[in-house]
């Protein structure tokens, strides 16, 4: 055998090659054992795949379980604010007392606590610094749709300018339009209360989503969605019956007229918010609002005092018992809203105003004796329908508008076979 090719005894008498020939059996063995051990390493690869996709899917999936327990009470609550603020709303009008430009004046004006209560929150809870929590907020004024730059604000980066005199002309280009459509729609729906029942108006307003779908068409360009025309045509059908379930009175036809002006401010606020702050936060969310209750405070009071000296408003014997809690569950009805998208599921937010309906005729039915008739149930039925088909999704209305063909189709097919008629 050569110099590098030597076989070995052992003690056992097992022969061990050396040299060359032990390093080649090495090298073929390793060579061997390489496949083996990438299978291994792609083994080890899937199974750590798999278990971070597991804990990824737990993960949302205790997310999701935490929404929906946490949406349940939020959506409990937004019914029994809006409800509430629009029984006492009601209340408001007595013999003595009718001003219902005060009583949103008024109610208005607490809403000066929506963004310090975020701030204190935000500090708390979520460790922030308060200056930087104000500046986001604050932000919200140096929208460039409605505010194109000026010297006192830089071209490039658009950054507003933090002195008094910017917060003035921003608050009142920004958000004075919105403070007047706010205090007009909220008026048309207090004086709505004064002529028809508090169930009632709240059903003609939940058709509020088909103006928010009309306005898009024009400010925001949104797509057509086949099923929302739909739903646009049956919440006119609804705000019809409603019209004449009594017969076309004076009152209630005043009434529905003031319910369904007070839905289309709605949308059109809503609309027009979209379109100037886009995808605003809850903090600037906040600080609009707080924004648009001091312009409303401390400029809108001059015609609280012109409505009650030329007699158009009676103030006599203010009733603070309705007041007072109008004005805190108005309050507390806009904290759910903004703070619940936050906690929450949109769709959450949208089904608590639905629920506001049946319990306001609940307490329609128990404390002012006022029965909803079969009539205004149709009624509230097809705007209510409305209202849920304006909520799905474009994925969802094509199915839904490809199941209401297919099955008008059928039952065409159906009706002309029957009677033999030419297809």
């Amino acid at each position: 055998m050569g110099q590098h090719e030597l076989e070995v005894r052992t003690s056992r008498g097992e022969i061990v090659q050396t040299g060359a020939a032990a390093g080649t059996a090495r090298m073929e063995s390793t060579d061997d054992l390489t496949p083996l051990k990438h299978d291994v390493d792609a083994a080890e690869q899937h199974v750590q795949e798999e278990e971070s996709t597991g804990a990824v899917e737990a993960e949302r999936a205790a997310l999701s379980r935490r929404k929906l327990l946490l949406g349940i009470p939020i959506v409990i609550g937004i019914a029994i604010t809006w409800a509430g603020a629009t029984q006492t709303g009601k209340s408001t009008f007595t013999p003595t007392f009718n001003g219902p430009f005060f009583t949103i004046w008024f109610s208005t004006s607490f809403m000066l606590l929506c963004f310090p209560v975020y701030l204190v929150a935000k500090c708390t809870i979520g460790r922030a610094a308060p200056k930087d929590v104000f500046r986001s907020g604050y932000s919200v004024l140096a929208s460039y749709k409605l505010s194109p730059p000026t010297r006192h604000t830089p071209l490039h980066n658009h950054e507003p300018v933090y002195n008094l005199r910017y917060f003035l002309v921003q608050s009142c280009i920004v958000v004075g339009p919105f403070c007047l459509l706010w205090m007009v729609t909220n008026y048309c729906y207090l004086r709505a209360l004064a002529s028809i029942a508090p169930a009632d108006v709240t059903a003609l307003f939940s058709s509020a989503p088909a103006f928010v779908y009309i306005f898009s068409h024009f400010f925001l360009k949104e797509p057509f969605v086949l099923i929302r025309p739909i739903a646009v045509l049956l919440a006119i059908v609804g705000i019809v019956l409603f019209a004449y379930s009594d017969g076309f009175e004076a009152a209630s036809v005043q009434g529905v007229l003031l319910s369904v002006a007070a839905a289309i401010g709605a949308g059109l606020y809503k609309t027009l918010f979209k379109r100037a702050v886009g995808d605003a936060d809850i903090g600037q969310v906040s600080f609009f609002l707080s924004t648009l209750a001091a312009l409303s405070t401390f400029v809108l009071w001059p015609v609280v005092l012109a409505l009650a000296w030329t007699g158009i408003e009676h103030l006599h014997d203010l009733p603070w018992e309705f007041l007072m809690p109008n004005a805190i569950l108005g309050l507390l009805f806009n904290f759910l809203i903004n703070f619940g998208i936050a906690f929450t599921y949109p769709l959450f937010i949208s089904f608590g105003t639905v629920v506001g309906f049946p319990v306001n005729a609940l307490a329609d039915y128990l404390f002012r004796h006022v029965s909803i008739t079969e009539f205004k149930l149709v009624s509230a039925a097809y705007i209510l329908s409305a209202f849920f088909l304006m909520l799905m999704t474009p994925r969802a209305s094509k199915y839904v508008a490809h199941g209401l063909v297919t099955v008008f189709c059928c039952r065409w097919k159906r009706f002309t076979e029957e009677h033999e008629l030419p297809v």
